[in-house]
C-alpha cells in the first residue's frame, strides 16, 4: 500500500518532468531480471555499486543485450581491488559517471516489472542513488524469486525456516552455473528459476 501511494505521489509529482513516462502502467510482455550488489575494497578505500541486467520475454533470457554498470561513488578502489575486479570482467576504463549510469538504466529497464533474488535488498542501495541523484525510487512492479520460492517451500515443508542459497535453488531446478560476470550469472539465473516456477504452478493448477 505505501509503495503505491509513493509511486502515485510521484507519478503527480513528475507529471510535467523527462521522467513523468516512468510512472505510466506497462503493457507489454517483457520482465527484467536485475542483481545488484556492492564490492566493497578491503582496506576500506571506496565501494563499488554493479548493477546487472538482463530482458525476459515470455520464455526466452534475452541474454545478449545484457547490460552491467558500474557506479564508483567514494574514492578510489586499492589496486588489489582493482586488479582482481578487472579478473571478473570490470573495465574501469568505461565506467560512467553515477548520472549516466542511473539515466542509462532507466532507459533499459523503462516500465517493465522487475524479477530479483531477495530484491528489496538488492534495490535499496540502488534507490539511494536515485533519491539523491534524481528524487525518486524506482516505481516498478516487483517480483522477489526468493519469497515465491520460500512459499512453495513452505506448503510441502511447513517447518523451514531458511532460505536456501540461489546456487542451491538453482541445482534443484537443474540449472547450471552460468559462465558470466557473477552479477549477470545470479539475474539470469534468477530470471530462469522463475520462469520455471510459472512453467510449474501452470502444470499444477
Amino acid at each position: 500500500m505505501l509503495k503505491a501511494l509513493r509511486r502515485e505521489s510521484n507519478r503527480r509529482r513528475y507529471a510535467k518532468s523527462p521522467y513523468a513516462w516512468l510512472f505510466q502502467p506497462y503493457t507489454g510482455d517483457e520482465l527484467v531480471a536485475i542483481d545488484c550488489r556492492t564490492t566493497r575494497d578491503a582496506g576500506g578505500a571506496g565501494e563499488l555499486f554493479t548493477i546487472a541486467m538482463v530482458k525476459v520475454r515470455q520464455d526466452r533470457v534475452l541474454t545478449s543485450g545484457a547490460q552491467i554498470l558500474h557506479i564508483l561513488p567514494r574514492q578510489a578502489l586499492s589496486r588489489k581491488t582493482v586488479f582482481h575486479l578487472q579478473l571478473e570482467g570490470v573495465d574501469f576504463d568505461a565506467m560512467l559517471p553515477c548520472d549516466e549510469a542511473l539515466e542509462k538504466l532507466l532507459a533499459f529497464i523503462g516500465t517493465r516489472p522487475l524479477v530479483g533474488w531477495r530484491l528489496e535488498s538488492g534495490l535499496a542501495v540502488l534507490n539511494q542513488y536515485l533519491e539523491r541523484q534524481l528524487g525518486f525510487e524506482l516505481p516498478n512492479a516487483q517480483i522477489d524469486v526468493a519469497q515465491l520460492h520460500m512459499r512453495q517451500l513452505r506448503r510441502l515443508h511447513p517447518q523451514v525456516e531458511l532460505l536456501p542459497r540461489l546456487s542451491q535453488v538453482a541445482r534443484q531446478w537443474n540449472i547450471p552455473r552460468l559462465a558470466s560476470p557473477e552479477a549477470l550469472a545470479d539475474a539470469t539465473t534468477t530470471a530462469l528459476i522463475y520462469m520455471r516456477q510459472q512453467r510449474a504452478l501452470t502444470a499444477s493448477g
